[in-house]
């Protein structure tokens, strides 16, 4: 089990678990699936706020799974996370990391004490290594790293939830087209552009789930959640609710194709191709109406393009069918 680890992705609305077996030079194995839904409030922002609440989902979400290892990666981002792109004198990784704290505190809007600190090396130009600056706060980490101990993991790592998603969506390989990975949660979107398997840009979006259901509950006069399953079950039948659902549709669409748009401005070659997961992948006429904005071929991810899937991991990605990216590529960073 040297190379075996489990991804763990914590949500506002539940926690996924994947196991993943990536020996050194062999294509990775997705092992298992599995996720379990959390108390309100337990997690806001992305950020663990009632600890006990986000424990016991952990430790539903491990069952479920049958994820055999106990060492784990676990994904941090949202509000409380920062990727910005900085240049770096060229020197030895370990050297371009530990000089961070002495060069980057311009480029954060908090204190680098705060936080935990690394660097993802993009490309090198002479004497200056460009990449993507990536700063946590040093609090919000370690509560994501308890809950999960307290589950009864062992956490090796903590890693960038949108490196994850990028790492699960599309082989690393230079024959791929430059791809954008949107994964669009229930209170927040995250947008990886990847070439090869680096990541190129990373962004991070408003509310996309909640802000759809509040507005469908306002119409249909219940509730949030009850909204949230009108939505995925596609069953939008009423000529205002299908318009508050495309109105939804179209600024997001927006929003991603605005953030294409910044990316190929930079001098970096422009997505090729889109990619979307997350709860809200199944928006009615997201798809479609990315498509039309960005002029870009449109699909969702798909575990068996990067992984060979044991029926037991199938069955688990088959009952949540946009939810597994995160999770399984978080764990490849683990087993790799």
């Amino acid at each position: 089990m040297a190379h075996r680890r489990i991804g763990i992705d914590i949500g506002h609305t539940g926690v996924r678990v994947a196991e993943v077996d990536a020996p050194p030079g062999r294509r990775p194995k997705l092992l298992a699936f599995g996720q379990s839904g959390i108390e309100p409030g337990a997690v806001q922002g992305c950020a663990v706020r009632r600890q006990e609440g986000v424990v016991a989902a952990v430790r539903r979400a491990l069952r479920a799974s049958g994820a055999r290892s106990r060492h784990a990666v676990v994904g941090v981002a949202g509000e409380h996370t920062y990727v910005r792109p900085v240049a770096l004198p060229a020197a030895s990784p370990a050297q371009m990391r530990a000089s961070l704290p002495f060069l980057v505190q311009d480029a954060l809007p908090v204190d680098v004490a705060d936080c935990v600190l690394d660097f993802w090396p993009v490309r090198r130009l002479d004497r200056v290594v460009e990449g993507l600056l990536v700063a946590v706060r040093s609090a919000e980490a370690a509560a994501v790293v308890r809950a999960a101990e307290k589950a009864g993991v062992r956490v090796d790592q903590v890693d960038l939830a949108a490196f994850g998603l990028l790492r699960a969506a599309v082989p690393a390989s230079p024959d791929e087209p430059v791809t954008a990975v949107v994964d669009l949660g229930c209170d927040g979107m995250q947008v990886v552009v990847g070439e090869a398997g680096t990541p190129q840009l990373v962004r991070f979006g408003p509310a996309a789930g909640l802000a759809v259901a509040h507005d469908v509950a306002g119409a249909l006069g219940g509730d949030p959640s009850v909204a949230e399953h009108v939505i995925d079950a596609d069953l939008v039948a009423r000529p205002e609710v299908a318009a508050l659902v495309a109105s939804h549709a179209e600024r997001i669409a927006q929003v991603i194709a605005q953030t294409l748009a910044y990316h190929a401005q930079s001098g970096r070659r422009p997505a090729e191709a889109v990619l979307l997961t997350g709860r809200g992948a199944e928006m009615p006429g997201l798809g479609q109406c990315l498509a039309t904005v960005t002029r870009l071929p449109v699909a969702f991810a798909r575990p068996e393009a990067v992984f060979d899937v044991a029926t037991r991991a199938a069955r688990g990605c088959a009952d949540a069918p946009r939810s597994w990216p995160v999770a399984a590529g978080l764990a490849m960073r683990g087993a790799a």
